[in-house]
């Protein structure tokens, strides 16, 4: 499905899917640590039935599994966000709506499943919870605040493809006329726009709307905004972007139903810790509230290893974009359907009828367990690479 992907996209789109920021560090470094870490399989054990269900906040999931906000999804596919929605629904797993999404909240809750909505903390303050009261009264379940884009990333792939003014580079324009079905499929739909993010943007085009919504975001969003914000939103408010133990407590005692350890998928900061490095010791000081994590996931048994760490739930955002791009919505729910029963084969592979039974005694060595855990990345003799049998 990626490679089906590749195809039928531009270079600059494929760039705005797979990039990271700066040289891919942070990129990088959330596969490497994946691949770093170990399971040790359990036998002789009925393994005939294995279930994924999993119940989160509350809520009923069929997989401890949620398609990761996205913005400007309709770059891919216009009409992404229902699709995306509906894919989800018909495999009971959420959906977290961006504020930066191009279809109505209205319109993506209406599919049905469970719809979370995504924002982020703005200048205007007020714009912020319009957007957080229109969720609730749509029916989302619950709001999910990214607060790890105070300012945007250093992300050079944008500046091969679009000048400081925001336009396209000729070899860009040149290269969307190799892709007819993705350029007469813009071209009929027009521009992605932003309905959603709640700032007053009448009467401005697409690129100067764009531009706003970049400038509004609010670097000056601190832990008593978050509070205020918490009092004002009645309902779930799971906060993203969290790599820090000492965040994790703040946010905890404030009172947020959960939090998601995320590096916003390695295109923020270049050469920060990655989200399985980072998990171990943000579950200390999460106490009892649940953690989830996203960032370099890409199949069943990397979502395994990130449950048996202690994650209550995985966030996936390129997979479900790789079928979303190469077949619409049925390309979405055949991406989540390979998750979900890669999942299922590891957990009988490793011992477990359950999805809650995984725990760090399916981990080699001590996962995830402290600081010299097998986690380190880098070490003297690698080369800088994660180490092959680090434990």
């Amino acid at each position: 499905m990626r490679a089906l992907a590749h195809r039928r996209l531009p270079r600059f789109v494929v760039d705005y899917l797979e990039g990271g920021a700066g040289r891919g560090l942070t990129l990088a470094r959330n596969r490497a640590a994946l691949d770093a870490i170990a399971l040790v399989p359990r036998t002789l054990r009925d393994v005939s039935e294995v279930s994924l269900a999993t119940r989160l906040f509350g809520l009923a999931m069929a997989a401890p599994l949620m398609i990761a906000p996205t913005g400007v999804a309709g770059l891919l596919r216009p009409g992404a966000d229902v699709m995306l929605a509906r894919a989800a629904a018909r495999l009971g797993l959420p959906f977290v709506l961006s504020a930066a999404s191009n279809v109505p909240v209205e319109d993506v809750a209406a599919q049905g499943g469970l719809v979370w909505m995504q924002v982020y903390p703005l200048r205007d303050r007020e714009a912020t919870r319009r957007l957080v009261a229109r969720a609730t009264k749509a029916g989302c379940v619950g709001i999910v605040l990214t607060v790890d884009t105070p300012v945007a990333g250093v992300r050079h792939w944008e500046a091969r493809h679009f000048t400081p003014a925001g336009r396209p580079r000729l070899r860009t324009r040149l290269d969307a006329l190799r892709h007819p079905a993705w350029l007469m499929a813009t071209l009929r739909h027009g521009p992605p726009r932003f309905p959603n993010i709640g700032l007053d943007v009448t009467g401005l085009d697409e690129r100067a709307e764009r531009k706003a919504i970049n400038e509004g975001k609010d670097p000056a969003f601190t832990f008593d905004d978050l509070a205020i914000l918490r009092d004002a939103c009645a309902g779930r408010l799971v906060v993203k972007g969290l790599a820090a133990p000492e965040d994790v407590e703040r946010i905890a005692a404030l009172g947020a139903d959960g939090a998601i350890i995320s590096n916003h998928g390695g295109r923020q900061l270049d050469g920060m810790v990655s989200t399985v490095e980072a998990l171990p010791a943000c579950l200390q000081a999460a106490g009892a509230m649940p953690l989830m994590l996203d960032g370099g996931i890409r199949d069943g048994v990397d979502v395994a290893k990130v449950l048996a760490l202690g994650a209550k739930a995985v966030l996936v955002g390129r997979v479900p974009l790789y079928g979303l791009a190469a077949a619409g919505e049925d390309g979405v729910a055949h991406a989540l359907s390979l998750l979900t029963k890669e999942l299922d084969r590891v957990l009988a592979l490793v011992g477990c009828r359950d999805v809650t039974g995984l725990d760090r005694r399916v981990l080699s060595g001590r996962c995830g367990s402290d600081r010299d855990s097998c986690l380190r990345l880098g070490r003297p003799g690698t080369g800088g690479r994660a180490a092959s049998a680090p434990c």
